[in-house]
């Protein structure tokens, strides 16, 4: 198990910008955001399903990342942020008006 904490207020990921020539890039707080996160963390290259546990405070950002329990095989393929993302997005003005409204989520696949 490895725990860190990233200072600083936490950082939306931005959408990618897409120019008139169809060329996409990162904007420049999302990459900034992303190598800071990058940057502070100094743990091990976990082998295998991991777990990641994240807390934003309005100053810092903690997160841990450790080996997650054996699973039963035969489980989806699909990344789970794209799994959740989808979730949120579908129950936006049926289960509440924004998904900026939830503060909590667990999933697992």
């Amino acid at each position: 198990m490895y725990q860190f904490t990233v200072p600083g207020r936490p950082q939306p990921k931005e959408r990618a910008i897409v120019k008139r020539t169809g060329h996409a890039f990162t904007p420049p707080a999302t990459r900034i955001a992303e190598s800071r996160i990058k940057s502070m963390y100094k743990g091990p290259k976990f082998e295998g399903p991991v777990e990641v546990h994240m807390v934003f405070l309005g100053d810092e950002t903690r997160i841990v990342v450790r080996p997650a329990p054996a699973r039963p095989s035969g489980r989806s393929r699909a990344d789970i942020d794209n799994l959740v993302k989808l979730v949120l997005d579908a129950l936006q003005g049926v289960a509440y008006d924004n998904d900026n409204q939830v503060v909590y989520v667990e999933a697992s696949k």
